[in-house]
C-alpha cells in the first residue's frame, strides 16, 4: 500500500512539471511563447503586390518588408538612408541632388547594386501604359546622370522647385532589371523619352505596350519567384483569402547593420486574413494572432478588458493618418448613375445628414476625432478655421428643398424633373464588405437619410471591387480611408483635373482655378505664402463638399508581450521587421 502512494505521489509531481512546462512553453500568441513567428491579422489580402500597384495599406507593409528605396521617411516627414551611403545631399538652389549606393548593396546573387539599377527602376515607375502613380510626382524631374567614374554614384537634376522634390527618392523601389524586365526592353528607352508625356504618344509603341502588360501580370503580384527585392524579407507564399508568409532573408545585404530601416528581428512574418469581428477576436482569445491595428473599436475594447487576454498582449493608442471619408461621384454618366451626386447641395445636405459624432462614439468607442479636410490633423498644413458640418436635419432639408426636390407623390422618397424625367433623390453607397463598423455606419445613415426623404442604397464590396470601382468612377457615393502624409500634402493627385480618369481624383473634383492654385502651392518657396495657398485650397474643397470628412481614425494595436519595440511598430506603415523577441 505505503509502495502504491509513492507510486502516486510520484506520477502527480511528474503530471505537474509536465503541466508547468507545457503551459509555460505554449503561453498565449502565436504559438509556443518564445516563437520568433509574428502572425498579423488583416481584414483582406492586396491580391497583387506589383512595385507599381498603389502602397497603401496591407500593400504598403509587405512592400516596405520586401523591397528598399534609396531614401525612406518616418510619420514625421524626416529622410533617412536606406541605400543610400549618406544622408540626402541637395544643391543650395535646391535644384540637383547627388547620391551615392551604399558600398555593401548588393543584389542576392552577389552583384553590387548601382546607379543603373536606380536609373532602370525610376524607367520602370515612369513608364507610360502601365499602372503607375509615379509619374504624378515625378513630373519635375529634368534629368538623371550616372558618375561616370564611380558606377554607385548619380545625379538627378530638377525643372523647378516643388514641395515634395525631397520625397522623390522614396517613392519608388529598387528593382532588378533581371526579373522585372527580362527582354531588357527599357534599356532602349531613356529617361527623358517617358518625362512629360501621356500614354497616348505610347499607343503604337508596340514593345511598351507589351512590357506594360507584363508588369500587370499576376506572377509579379503573387509568385515567389518573381516577387523580389532588395528588402530584409522574401516572399515564401500567397494564398489568395487567407495568408501572405514572408521569411527572414538569408543572404541579406544589410543584416547586422544599426537603424530601424535595417532590422531584420522575426525569423517568418504571416499576414493572416480573418475579416469577421467574431473569427479574429476569439483568434485572439486562442492565442492564433500576434499582432493587429484593424481590430474594430468594439473588440479592441473587449479584448483590452479580458484579464486572460490582457496577461499576454499589450496595447496601445495613438496617432494615424488614417481618414475615413465618403466620397461622391461629381461627373456622374447620367446612365448608370443618376445625375444626383452632381448637385453641390445634394453632397452638402447628406453631409449634414451624417450624424458623425454620434457614430463616433456609439460605433468606435471615441477612437477617432472630426476632422474637415484631406489634410491629416497631426500635420501643420491642416486649417484649423474649417469646422466640421454638425448634424441638421433642419439645414438638410432646408437645402434640398432649394434646390427643387419635393415629394411629389407622397411616396416618402423625394424627387425632381432632371433632364425632362423625374428621378427619386436616391443614391448607391458602396463599402467594405464585412467591416462591421462601417455597415452599422451605413445602416445608421439609410436610417437618417429615409428620414428627410432621400433613399440611400448600401452596397457591401470586396476591397478589390471598391478600388476598381473608384479608378473606373462606377460608384454615387463610397466610404473610402485614405493615408495622407502628415509632412507634406500635396493636393495633385486626389484634386487635380488631371488626374480623372484611372488615377487619383475618384470625384471628379476640380476647375481651371482650383488646377492653377495646386500648381502654385506645389512649387511655392515661400512657407508663409504657402500656407495661405493651402488654406485656401482647403477651404474650396470644404465647400464644395466632393467628400464628407468623418474622422481621423486613432490607432489602435493590439501585439503578444514575448516581442519588445511592439509600440514602435505604428498606426500606419506597420514595421513588423521592428517587433524583437524578448
Amino acid at each position: 500500500m505505503k509502495i502504491l502512494q509513492i507510486v502516486i505521489f510520484f506520477i502527480q509531481v511528474v503530471f505537474s512539471l509536465l503541466l508547468f512546462f507545457v503551459v509555460q512553453g505554449c503561453g498565449l500568441g502565436g504559438g509556443p511563447a518564445k516563437s520568433n513567428k509574428v502572425v498579423f491579422h488583416i481584414l483582406s489580402d492586396p491580391e497583387h503586390l506589383g512595385p507599381l500597384k498603389t502602397a497603401t495599406g496591407v500593400r504598403m507593409d509587405i512592400r516596405a518588408l520586401i523591397h528598399q528605396s534609396v531614401y525612406g521617411n518616418n510619420a514625421q516627414g524626416e529622410i533617412f538612408p536606406i541605400l543610400a551611403a549618406h544622408e540626402l545631399a541637395v544643391s543650395e538652389d535646391g535644384m540637383t541632388y547627388a547620391v551615392s549606393i551604399h558600398p555593401d548593396a548588393k543584389w542576392e546573387d552577389g552583384s553590387p547594386v548601382t546607379a543603373k539599377d536606380v536609373l532602370f527602376s525610376l524607367k520602370y515607375v515612369l513608364c507610360p501604359l502601365t499602372e503607375s502613380q509615379a509619374p504624378i510626382f515625378m513630373e519635375y524631374i529634368q534629368d538623371f546622370k550616372e558618375n561616370p567614374d564611380n558606377p554607385r554614384k548619380f545625379s538627378v537634376s530638377m525643372k523647378q522647385y516643388y514641395i515634395s522634390n525631397d520625397y522623390y527618392f522614396t517613392n519608388f523601389p529598387i528593382l532588378n532589371s533581371k526579373i522585372y524586365d527580362p527582354e531588357n526592353v527599357l534599356a532602349n528607352y531613356s529617361i527623358t523619352d517617358f518625362l512629360g508625356k501621356d500614354a497616348a504618344a505610347f499607343e503604337n509603341d508596340t514593345k511598351i505596350k507589351s512590357f506594360a502588360d507584363l508588369t500587370k501580370d499576376i506572377k509579379y503580384g503573387r509568385n515567389p519567384a518573381f516577387v523580389k527585392g532588395l528588402g530584409p524579407y522574401e516572399l515564401v507564399a500567397f494564398e489568395a483569402g487567407k495568408a501572405i508568409t514572408l521569411k527572414k532573408k538569408e543572404n541579406y545585404w544589410a543584416k547586422g547593420k544599426q537603424g530601424a530601416q535595417y532590422e531584420q528581428f522575426p525569423d517568418t512574418i504571416v499576414f493572416k486574413v480573418l475579416k469577421e469581428e467574431a473569427a479574429y477576436e476569439q483568434a485572439f482569445i486562442n492565442g492564433a494572432l500576434d499582432v493587429s491595428a484593424d481590430l474594430s473599436s468594439a473588440v479592441f475594447r473587449r479584448l483590452m478588458e479580458n484579464p486572460a487576454v490582457k496577461q499576454n498582449y499589450n496595447f496601445y493608442t495613438g496617432n494615424r493618418n488614417v481618414i475615413a471619408s465618403m466620397f461622391f461621384n461629381m461627373k456622374p454618366d447620367g446612365i448608370k448613375h443618376k445625375k444626383i451626386t452632381d448637385s453641390k447641395a445634394v453632397r452638402q445636405a447628406i453631409a449634414y445628414l451624417c450624424p458623425i459624432e454620434e457614430m463616433i462614439n456609439l460605433y468606435l468607442e471615441g477612437f477617432a476625432t472630426r476632422i474637415a479636410s484631406p489634410v491629416p490633423l497631426s500635420s501643420k498644413q491642416y486649417n484649423h478655421k474649417l469646422s466640421p458640418l454638425p448634424f441638421s436635419p433642419t439645414i438638410a432639408d432646408s437645402l434640398l428643398k432649394s434646390d427643387g426636390w419635393k415629394d411629389s407623390d407622397g411616396d416618402g422618397i423625394l424627387d425632381k424633373v432632371i433632364n425632362g424625367k423625374k428621378e427619386k433623390l436616391s443614391f448607391s453607397l458602396i463599402f467594405l464588405k464585412n467591416n462591421r463598423t462601417l455597415a452599422s455606419m451605413t445602416e445608421r445613415i439609410v436610417t437618417e437619410m429615409k428620414k428627410s426623404g432621400i433613399l440611400c442604397i448600401p452596397e457591401p464590396v470586396e476591397q478589390a471591387v471598391l478600388q476598381d470601382k473608384l479608378f473606373q468612377h462606377d460608384f454615387e457615393a463610397a466610404f473610402v480611408s485614405t493615408s495622407p502624409p502628415a509632412a507634406v500634402y500635396d493636393f495633385k493627385q486626389q484634386w487635380h483635373t488631371e488626374n480623372w480618369g484611372q488615377k487619383g481624383n475618384f470625384c471628379g473634383f476640380g476647375t481651371t482655378q482650383t488646377d492653377k492654385l495646386i500648381d502654385q502651392i506645389r512649387t511655392t518657396k515661400d512657407p508663409v505664402m504657402f500656407r495661405t495657398l493651402s488654406d485656401s485650397m482647403q477651404k474650396i474643397i470644404y465647400e464644395a463638399q466632393p467628400v464628407v470628412f468623418f474622422y481621423n481614425a486613432k490607432g489602435k494595436l493590439i501585439a503578444h508581450n514575448r516581442f519588445e519595440q511592439a509600440d514602435s511598430v505604428g498606426y500606419g506603415r506597420h514595421e513588423l521587421n521592428r517587433l524583437k523577441l524578448k
